[in-house]
């Protein structure tokens, strides 16, 4: 998923996805007793890494809608002034001398042949 991430569920050390390994070291299995609190506190390890990785991927998804909502609204800023410079231009178009253009596109120079 993303970088930075450090929940083991996430993650491997090489960045690849990799499955939940709660690895015992070899010392405490032999430990009796320990073994079970040893379990239980790399599970609460595991599971407060979970949280955290959790907690940042719902900011970055709340980052990510907000920059979306930024730029949906840029992109229908830019639609909004485009219209409007066209409206503006279309108005100078009608309001231009129409007669006297077509005149002056229509008139055809005078051949000079003898």
């Amino acid at each position: 998923l993303a970088a930075g991430l450090a929940s083991p569920l996430f993650s491997d050390d090489a960045g690849g996805a990799s499955p939940l390994l709660l690895q015992i070291p070899g010392s405490l299995d032999s430990g009796g007793g320990q073994v079970g609190s040893a379990v239980e506190a790399r599970q609460r390890e595991v599971i407060a890494a979970m949280r955290r990785d959790l907690e940042e991927l719902r900011a970055r998804a709340e980052r990510d809608e907000r920059t979306r909502a930024d730029e949906v609204q840029r992109l229908k800023d830019r639609e909004r002034d485009a219209d409007a410079s066209r409206a503006d231009a279309a108005r100078a178009v009608a309001r231009r001398d129409w007669k006297s253009t077509r005149l002056n596109s229509n008139h055809i120079p005078l051949s000079r042949m003898p």
